[in-house]
């Protein structure tokens, strides 16, 4: 048995199948050991399978129980680097126990220093599956779970060209079919991951979520291509994607501090042309209210999903503040007085009908205008609209077809006629400034 012979074969498994047996019956773990201690476990004495020729055929070996592996040992993770021998099929068919093969030093896995030896050098091809499930079973200290995290073995899905750090890959996730930074881990597809192997890859870094740097990145790179070049429906998912997780618990609640980078799609209205103008603001510059386009200022576009849940979750202005309204109306009426001064140079050059379509065009803004504030009255006190007192901010159409503007005690609301009653022009309308109620108005005097 010692010497390894092939003419004590059958002598040499009836001996380990005895052995087997009582090693088992054996109850105390120091009675196990001290048998095993008397066995020669130096010598070639338990035989290996192993197969040469175009016929397969089996050939007689025997090695030391330190040198081979337990017969249903998977190495295929590590097939290539060297020949790994298994204890002999025989054995177990024979009664021989694999806690007795264990205790005489047969390996249930390859030595971790191996491992390590040709960890970045090894091709698992696309298939990882076997080495996660050795390193599942293997017995590993801090210092190799470091070094498992650190080190670039583990390849990418559709990517030959390179290996990678756990860190730099992610678990296959649908929801992160959108962004191209993201490197997915090779696994077989018609393979299932267990439950184990989830858990295992996990603790050594292989990522669910992206960093919310790394969507950010992206985010703002996307939105600055030009409209043409710029993919709306993926930006539109991953913003999307981000508002869901910026959810109270969600992944990045209480992380977002990029109220000053671009990357919101918005719109805003040409008060001049009353075009719809597409652009690209930071939260802190945007309002996700639509109404508040009608003075000019950028909001959320509607074609987002859920503007109010992305406008609160990203911490973005609802509605500008009352500050804010005042001082853009003051900036309209200064703008529309040069438009009429322009108009007013230009004399017979410009036709009166466009002058009509210029001065109407004034009127209909102001209308959306205050129609607008009208909405935000009970956010106004009446120590924000001191500064209307003495300005003329309300757009009045003169007898003769001039445009001019009056302050709030200037101008009075129409009285609407009873229903039957004779029309024309009354006293108030000869002598007094009068305009359509407003909310808003009433409340500035």
């Amino acid at each position: 048995m010692k010497n390894g012979h092939e003419k004590d074969d059958a002598m040499r498994i009836l001996v380990l199948t005895t052995l087997s047996k009582h090693f088992d019956s054996l109850e105390s773990t120091t009675a196990k050991r001290r048998f095993v201690e008397l066995l020669p476990l130096a010598s070639p004495c338990l035989p290996f399978d192993t197969t040469t020729g175009e016929d397969n055929l089996s050939t007689f070996k025997t090695a030391p129980p330190n040198e081979l592996y337990l017969p249903d040992t998977d190495l295929s993770a590590f097939s290539g680097l060297q020949t790994f021998h298994k204890a002999s099929k025989r054995l177990k068919k024979e009664g021989v126990s694999d806690a007795f093969l264990l205790a005489m030093g047969v390996r249930k896995t390859i030595k971790i220093e191996f491992l390590f030896l040709h960890l970045d050098t090894l091709n698992w091809n696309s298939n990882p599956k076997p080495l996660i499930k050795y390193l599942i079973d293997a017995d590993l200290s801090q210092q190799d779970l470091l070094k498992l995290r650190s080190t670039r073995y583990l390849p990418a899905a559709n990517d030959q060209t390179a290996v990678y750090a756990p860190s730099q890959l992610y678990l296959k996730d649908k929801d992160l079919d959108i962004f191209p930074f993201v490197k997915f881990l090779q696994w077989p597809s018609n393979e299932s991951m267990s439950v184990a192997a989830r858990n295992f890859l996990l603790k050594l870094g292989v990522r669910t979520e992206p960093p919310l740097s790394d969507i950010m990145g992206y985010l703002e790179k996307e939105s600055a291509k030009s409209i043409d070049a710029r993919d709306d429906a993926a930006l539109t998912t991953a913003l999307q994607y981000l508002t869901q997780r910026l959810a109270p618990k969600g992944t990045y609640a209480n992380q977002f501090r990029h109220a000053k980078v671009d990357f919101l799609p918005c719109i805003r209205q040409n008060l001049e042309t009353s075009e719809v103008i597409k652009e690209v603001k930071s939260p802190s510059t945007c309002y996700f209210n639509p109404t508040a386009m009608v003075m000019g200022f950028s909001v959320l576009d509607p074609m987002l999903t859920d503007t109010e849940q992305i406008g609160i979750r990203m911490n973005i202005h609802r509605d500008p503040s009352c500050q804010v309204l005042l001082r853009r109306l003051l900036q309209l009426v200064d703008i529309a007085k040069a438009k009429l001064d322009h108009l007013e140079r230009q004399g017979t050059k410009i036709g009166t009908e466009a002058k009509e379509k210029d001065i109407e065009k004034i009127l209909v803004l102001f209308e959306g205008v205050f129609l607008y504030l009208s909405s935000r009255t009970s956010d106004f006190q009446k120590r924000h609209l001191s500064e209307l007192e003495k300005k003329p901010f309300i757009p009045c159409k003169c007898r003769g077809g001039r445009l001019q503007f009056y302050t709030a005690d200037q101008v009075f609301f129409v009285k609407r006629q009873p229903e039957g009653a004779a029309g024309g022009d009354s006293i108030a309308e000869l002598l007094f400034q009068q305009v359509e109620y407003s909310a808003f108005l009433s409340f500035a005097g």
